[in-house]
């Protein structure tokens, strides 16, 4: 029975333009001819490192710049109706007005610090996927060619005779292999320390709360003195 060596399937819809799945047939083949299994998971790990992007945008969404200035843009508000009614009136209900604006500031600036930090963790993480996915498909694509290279030598020649793999496929697929584990590796270790920010994010995130409510002082008529003015 004769053994048929695998190539490397494009699943139905996929967009070869995101995978170089003619080079990863390449390194998949001859892989599986010098019985390198290592190196056919890794294309694997390469093709699935961007997983489901969508999350991650989404993610990056929910807590994007954007959200995080509507925040910022409460607090601004916030301040300027202070100044605006302070232009005309005093007493004891504006100053427990003002007083509770201050808490408010207070309670907006630790969202805005927590949402703001959130926003640029999903930003590099998703910036991380994305070059440590680039980097992969890079190494795909120079051990794709430098199998071909190899496999058109004299020397892979005459170890076809024999169904051998000549010394410089071996070397090629071998150095794919420690590429792609460091660049794992490599990855892993910014994606912990992401894990610790998000964790102390959390912790942040937490001990926010809403703001407690006015003094019941403020909504008394009498407590509110116009300014005098001139």
């Amino acid at each position: 029975m004769v053994e048929v060596v695998p190539g490397y399937p494009v699943p139905v819809g996929a967009d070869e333009s995101r995978f170089p799945y003619g080079s990863a047939a390449v390194v998949n083949e001859w892989a599986f001819k010098a019985g390198n299994g290592l190196a056919r998971e890794l294309l694997d790990e390469v093709r699935d490192w961007m997983g489901h992007p969508e999350k991650v945008t989404a993610l990056a969404r929910t807590w994007s710049p954007q959200a995080s200035m509507l925040v910022s843009d409460a607090k601004e508000g916030v301040l300027s109706a202070r100044e605006d009614l302070k232009a005309y009136w005093e007493g004891t209900a504006f100053g427990a007005f003002s007083a509770y604006v201050d808490h408010v500031v207070k309670v907006v600036e630790d969202t805005h610090g927590v949402m703001a930090g959130m926003s640029d963790l999903m930003l590099k993480l998703r910036e991380t996927i994305t070059k440590t996915y680039q980097a992969g498909i890079t190494f795909i694509g120079r051990c794709a060619q430098a199998v071909l290279d190899a496999a058109g030598t004299v020397a892979q020649q005459w170890k076809n005779l024999w169904g051998a793999v000549c010394e410089a496929v071996l070397q090629a697929l071998s150095d794919f292999v420690g590429a792609v584990s460091q660049l794992m590796n490599d990855a892993l270790t910014i994606i912990t320390e992401y894990g610790r920010t998000a964790v102390e994010l959390e912790r942040k995130a937490a001990e926010l709360r809403i703001p407690d409510p006015i003094p019941s002082s403020v909504g008394e008529t009498g407590n509110w003195k116009p300014r005098k003015t001139g």
